[in-house]
């Protein structure tokens, strides 16, 4: 779905340029986005919102314990907020608990 939003806005600002318009910048975009369409919220972050969402990003990816042979795994289904149960194969009866955080 967001795909498709993005290919919507970009397709948009694309026409508007095609007729004329210039884009030259990120809050040029913004502006000509918002300016075709009622219905697609359009924001531009700065460079500290992004850098501040990088830094959560990265702790919790420093944070979460990875799963064992993930390549071997084939049938995942989650039991909680951090807790999945995966079997090797979908018919398999054996089955592994496995908790992200402690």
């Amino acid at each position: 779905m967001v795909d498709g939003v993005g290919g919507t806005i970009k397709r948009l600002v694309y026409s508007s340029i095609l007729s004329g318009q210039q884009c030259c910048s990120a809050s040029q975009f913004v502006t000509i986005a918002r300016s075709k369409t009622n219905n697609i919220n359009v924001f531009e972050l700065d460079e500290s919102r992004i850098e501040e969402s990088k830094i959560k990003m990265e702790n919790i990816f420093n944070s979460i314990r990875t799963v064992p042979e993930t390549k071997k795994i084939h049938s995942v289904k989650v039991l909680g907020y951090n807790t999945i149960e995966y079997k090797y194969y979908s018919n398999s009866s054996t089955k592994m608990v496995y908790k992200f955080f402690n």
